[in-house]
């Protein structure tokens, strides 16, 4: 390298081009020790920067899951306590039944203590009405297939389905599934008690659909009857379960059914609901004492205390209905356990990203102030050099004196 040449200091351009990376060097590790972070362009690692963003996005949606299933719960925990509260009013309604099923209170008494049971079925109604989040209802029977997010992808879902506990839901009976059959001298009659006279209605053997055992019984009923020009209906509620017979031509309805058990059980799973003129309420699985024309329609609750026997015999029905109520708190504990499990589950994955991301995006402290320490050195000895290279083409003047 010669120094008598003075048209261009190449050992100063190396030097100054030196000084401006060390000076690059020095501003990234000041922004980095500023900003805690080890990418702050893309330029910096656009591979890390990639990473880092998406990651970051997923933790921010895992977090919104989180709290997601934290509503969740807070919605479980209202449906909870209004199913409690209607628990409670179920264990004053048996109390008042058990009252009444003692032959020491007279009509009065027992017409008082039946309105008490009234109106505590009306506070259930207005409980399940009235227990609400954001206005929406819980416990009326409408919350049903509801979906809560509770992760961060579009299969992280959990249905939730909270059964009504409306007096409705209670005074009646639990629903079954199939279709029913019908075996010939096992489940296919149906006996009634017609003012003395012996009704009995036999179904044809095979499988029906509910719609079509109602068509079929109205066929049987009918062909059975012993009073001339005295026909029945039978109608079917796919909603309710319900199967009501009732004289043709918008008679009184003079018993109503309820489909109570599996496929097999034929006639045999259908349960009166109604009553007849003694407030008796039936079995369906064997001859069903009926004065039709005698039938004294009810309020249609189901829950009475006109007697000592029907008070008794309205004991079960409670025992069902708090024993319904209790499996359906069951339910919305086992959904809150599930949501319990999703936050735990959650939170670990928040925790793992989040790790993950710092670990890519995040400044590592000791090293960038290690590396500043060393930029810094290099920064002044870049300097002294780039000075020195500049005076060097000075030298020449020596040879011209």
């Amino acid at each position: 390298m010669s120094f008598t040449r003075i048209g261009a200091n190449l050992v100063a351009i190396r030097a100054f081009n030196q000084l401006q990376g060390v000076n690059r060097k020095f501003g990234s590790h000041l922004l980095r020790l500023s900003s805690g972070k080890r990418i702050n362009q893309v330029g910096d690692d656009p591979a890390g920067f990639s990473l880092a963003r998406g990651l970051e996005a997923r933790r921010r949606s895992l977090d919104q899951a989180l709290s997601n299933v934290q509503t969740a719960r807070n919605v479980l925990s209202i449906a909870e306590g209004g199913y409690m509260a209607i628990a409670d009013i179920l264990q004053t309604i048996k109390e008042k039944v058990v009252q009444g099923a003692d032959d020491s209170y007279n009509a009065d008494q027992r017409s008082a203590i039946q309105g008490q049971i009234d109106a505590l079925l009306d506070e259930i109604d207005d409980i399940a009405d009235k227990t609400a989040f954001q206005g929406t209802k819980l416990i009326d029977g409408t919350f049903t297939g509801k979906l809560f997010q509770t992760g961060g992808s579009a299969g992280d879902i959990l249905m939730v389905s909270l059964d009504s506990a409306a007096s409705s839901a209670f005074t009646g009976f639990v629903g079954g599934s199939g279709d029913p059959e019908v075996a010939a001298g096992t489940n296919d009659t149906l006996a009634f008690d017609e003012n003395g006279s012996s009704l009995t209605a036999t179904l044809t053997p095979g499988t029906y659909t509910k719609a079509g055992l109602a068509t079929e019984l109205q066929s049987a009923l009918n062909a059975a009857s012993v009073k001339p020009g005295l026909s029945y209906a039978v109608t079917y509620d796919g909603g309710t379960g319900k199967y009501t017979i009732s004289k043709a031509g918008g008679g009184p309805t003079v018993i109503v059914l309820k489909w109570t058990a599996a496929a097999s059980a034929g006639l045999a799973g259908l349960l009166g609901f109604y009553t007849n003129a003694n407030d008796s309420i039936f079995n369906g699985g064997g001859p069903v004492p009926i004065g039709v024309s005698d039938y004294v329609p009810t309020s249609g609750t189901g829950l009475s205390v006109a007697n000592a026997s029907v008070a008794a015999t309205t004991m079960t029905y409670v025992d069902l209905a708090i024993n319904t109520l209790n499996t359906i708190a069951q339910k919305v504990g086992e959904y809150m356990v599930r949501l319990d499990s999703k936050a735990d589950t959650l939170a670990v994955r928040i925790t793992n990203t989040e790790a993950t991301r710092s670990r890519i995006e995040d400044a590592d402290f000791a090293r960038e102030h290690m590396g500043l320490t060393q930029v810094q050195i290099l920064q002044q000895t870049a300097f002294a050099a780039f000075a020195q290279a500049n005076a060097a083409p000075q030298l020449v003047l020596s040879i011209m004196q």
